[in-house]
């Protein structure tokens, strides 16, 4: 049952207001670093930072399912960095996180349904 929210959860989160903000820096290093430009020390880890900030913003849902679905394997890792990569890559990156987010939502309900069974080999 953990897992069905979890996916659900993840599903919804990439149409949030946040994901689309935090996605809007990663698509675009160069306008993050015109607007966010800070000299010395401080103002490096200040960029730092907020940088780090919306990076985890973006991708931890993606991070969160491996972790859950125990899917730490070079297959998935790979498949989620090719998504990730999409998503920072091309400038409607929005919608590859989009089209994620409801196979995320599809597969918890299905999984829900009953439609759907996950290994108990693939859960941690």
């Amino acid at each position: 049952m953990k897992i069905t929210v979890i996916l659900i959860i993840s599903g919804v989160y990439q149409f949030s207001l946040l994901k689309r903000k935090c996605i809007g820096y990663c698509e675009s290093p160069k306008n993050f670093l015109m607007r966010r430009w800070s000299n010395w020390t401080s103002g490096a880890i200040n960029m730092g930072v907020h940088h780090g900030l919306s990076c985890v913003g973006c991708c931890f849902p993606y991070c969160l399912l491996m972790v859950a679905l125990g899917w730490m394997n070079l297959l998935w890792m790979g498949l989620f960095a090719c998504v990730i990569f999409g998503e920072k890559i091309w400038s409607r990156g929005i919608w590859i996180a989009r089209s994620a987010g409801i196979g995320f939502a599809v597969i918890g309900i299905m999984i829900i349904l009953g439609l759907i069974m996950i290994p108990s080999d693939m859960v941690m």
